[in-house]
């Protein structure tokens, strides 16, 4: 998928949703599933969640830094794996990580 339709999917739940957006953790994986659920403890049918593949890993690195430096969403800048082609955007929890 392309950054602007990965965009628009993203804001679309965020606005589905609510909250501010720093409420909201955008982010980049190999593996979103393990992400989400594993790393980040999201549930799977109480969470707010979204995954989307990139068209390549570098659309997956704008995705990512569009929220988190337009809209200071949480995300993970520094220490990311730079072969990830898969977004993935949650609803932060208190049961969440962050």
């Amino acid at each position: 998928m392309d950054r602007d339709g990965i965009i628009r999917e993203i804001m679309s739940i965020m606005q589905k949703h609510g909250g501010p957006s720093y409420s909201w953790y955008v982010g980049i994986s190999q593996d979103a599933k393990e992400a989400l659920f594993s790393n980040h403890k999201v549930s799977i049918e109480r969470g707010i969640w979204i995954w989307k593949p990139a068209n390549n890993s570098k659309v997956a690195r704008e995705v990512e830094d569009y929220f988190v430096d337009n809209f200071y969403s949480d995300g993970a800048l520094f220490g990311r794996d730079i072969l990830s082609t898969q977004v993935y955007a949650y609803k932060k929890a208190s049961d969440t990580k962050p």
